[in-house]
């Protein structure tokens, strides 16, 4: 089922020959979404935006926006899959300035042999704020700190790349130590969690015997993954 939409809010306050506004844009969205009997759920849409805001009295271009979403949605027997994704481009006019924003979740469960084998796996993707952080190296008494400096350059002075971890516990003269910032940049988040549930079909619990023996053990096994990343590549963030 293929469909257009077209949104606008054009809020306009005129005080004293000076222009306000708290909402004014103009989006176009085109879409493309599965029927009432189709087996497989999904929706694909992409929409164009422009927004205006008031500077100095007047409501100029503040920003252009593209933006593709994509849903799905399978259902099996014993199975089940959910996939959700968002790229957005946002280009801020007056900065000159272009901004990228992915997100998405993926979800799949199953279960086999009659749920002796279970499964579960969430992948997703976002972004994030992070504080940027600088770090430091203090002098410390000798043996209780971690790194030791060498002027590699002869200038006398300590440069962050002339110090390096202590082999020797003579050497441990310095303590590396983070300092938070006021400053905020985007990362990238990859969260990873799969789990796997083992158990004896249901049926053994009233057979006697091995079967019988194995229906009251389980196994539940759980395996996560957390990565951030600042790079602008697009293939590290997936």
């Amino acid at each position: 089922v293929p469909g257009y939409r077209f949104r606008l809010d054009h809020n306009e306050i005129k005080l004293d020959e000076r222009d306000s506004s708290y909402m004014y844009f103009d989006e176009h969205t085109a879409y493309l979404r599965s029927g009432l009997e189709s087996p497989l759920t999904f929706d694909l849409r992409y929409s164009y935006r422009e927004d205006r805001r008031p500077d100095n009295g007047l409501i100029l271009d503040y920003s252009t926006s593209n933006t593709t979403r994509a849903t799905l949605q399978k259902q099996w027997s014993s199975q089940q899959l959910q996939f959700t994704g968002t790229y957005r481009e946002l280009y801020l006019i007056q900065q000159d300035v272009t901004e990228e924003t992915i997100s998405g979740r993926l979800d799949w469960q199953g279960s086999f042999l009659e749920n002796a084998v279970r499964g579960d796996i969430t992948y997703s993707i976002s972004n994030s704020q992070e504080l940027r952080r600088e770090y430091v190296f203090i002098n410390v008494p000798t043996g209780q700190g971690t790194h030791t400096w060498r002027d590699l350059n002869e200038d006398n002075i300590q440069d962050l790349n002339e110090f390096f971890l202590a082999q020797n516990p003579d050497e441990r003269n310095y303590a590396k130590i983070f300092v938070p910032t006021d400053e905020f940049i985007t990362a990238f988040q990859n969260l990873l969690v799969a789990q796997v549930q083992l158990s004896a079909p249901r049926s053994w619990r009233k057979s006697g015997g091995t079967r019988g023996l194995l229906a009251k053990f389980s196994n539940n096994t759980s395996w996560t993954s957390d990565t951030k990343t600042t790079s602008d590549e697009l293939s590290d963030k997936l």
